[in-house]
């Protein structure tokens, strides 16, 4: 599941103009918890705006996907957090 989930990842990111830094699952957590860390391509950290930007494209990915059939919390961090 953690492949598909970074390929998910890795490829909303480049569309969106970001590069996927990191993918944890925590799945011991009700609900499960996705976590996805960005930065811009160009190397740059995110600002919570950015979080926030990239939130909706990257929950699309998932539901289209159907990778999970559970409820999950999205979360979007920078490389600093």
């Amino acid at each position: 599941m953690l492949p598909q989930l970074e390929n998910i990842a890795t490829s909303t990111a480049n569309e969106n103009g970001y590069e996927m830094c990191g993918v944890h699952l925590h799945t011991h957590l009700v609900p499960m918890t996705i976590q996805v860390q960005i930065r811009h391509q160009q190397g740059e950290d995110v600002a919570l705006d950015d979080c926030a930007l990239f939130s909706k494209p990257m929950e699309e990915a998932l539901y289209t996907s159907q990778l999970f059939n559970e409820p999950s919390v999205l979360e979007i961090r920078n490389t600093a957090l």
